[in-house]
């Protein structure tokens, strides 16, 4: 569960940008592993490895996607004042038939 938005959210996108940093290092050394074997079973594995970091980096990126979303949503609700919903006017088609267009 992410935080109350505030102080803490730019310590989360932080800490989530730091993490997706350390999960793409972590591939590209799985990779480098996977290019310095020559065992297919080796390499195979690397590759799997690399793309788990990779994975797990694409996760940290949609958690701070999330948060600046979600961070976003919050100033904006504080910036502008409730507006309560009307009640919906329902028109029947024998009355909007009989309606003026007053654009025309």
């Amino acid at each position: 569960m992410l935080p109350p938005v505030g102080v803490g959210t730019c310590a989360l996108l932080q800490k989530a940008s730091e993490q997706v940093a350390e999960c793409l290092r972590r591939a590209a050394e799985a990779e480098d592993r996977a290019e310095g074997t020559n065992d297919a079973k080796n390499k195979a594995e690397y590759q799997r490895i690399a793309d788990t970091w990779r994975t797990l980096a694409r996760s940290y990126e949609f958690q701070g996607s999330l948060g600046r979303f979600i961070s976003f949503n919050e100033s904006r609700k504080k910036a502008l004042p409730f507006v309560p919903p009307s009640s919906p006017q329902i028109i029947s088609p024998a009355e909007l038939q009989t309606k003026t267009d007053f654009l025309d």
